[in-house]
Order: C-alpha cells, then structure tokens, then sequence
C-alpha cells in the first residue's frame, strides 16, 4: 500500500502501539510521537532505497532529549525497525 505526504503525516494506519523504556524491533512504523520527555539510545530506519541507517548517529542526536508532543517521521517510504528507550514513552504510527 503506498501513502502520499499527507496521508503519513495524518497517521492515516492509526496508531498502533506505545512503547515505554525497552527495545523494540521487528517494527514498521512511519512516525512516532513523544508523549513524555524521551530519549533513544538506537533509532533504526530502513529507507525507501531499502538501507539500513541508524538515523541519531547519521544526524547525530543520539542521547537527546526529545520533548513531550514531538512528532519523529522518517519520511516517504521508510520505515522505523527498531529503537532502544531509554526513558519517556512514545506512540507510534
């Protein structure tokens, strides 16, 4: 199934899990959303090219505090596949 901008953007799959301080993997989400102040110790985004990229480390924002009510998309046609919480909580899409 293929999404435009604003279909992603709308979280037109609904959400689909909240994920509190552990690691998830075997993922797909196209989004998550901080519902408290979090941060990630890994952050794994398969792109729409099917790469594997860490994405903190390639923007280098790995043990950054991430705001309540900040909005993570990957972008059209990635995917995020796996991530570590450290502490917070996110919703994902």
């Amino acid at each position: 199934m293929v999404f435009n901008a604003v279909e992603i953007l709308a979280g037109s799959e609904g959400f689909r899990k909240v994920h509190g301080a552990e690691t998830v993997t075997g993922v797909e989400y196209n989004a998550l959303v901080v519902r408290q102040d979090t941060v990630f110790s890994a952050f794994t985004v398969v792109d729409a090219n099917g790469f594997t990229i860490n994405k903190f480390s390639t923007a280098a924002m790995s043990g950054i505090t991430f705001q309540i009510g900040e909005f993570l998309s990957v972008g059209i046609g990635a995917k995020i596949t796996a991530f570590t919480i450290t502490s917070g909580s996110v919703l994902a899409y």
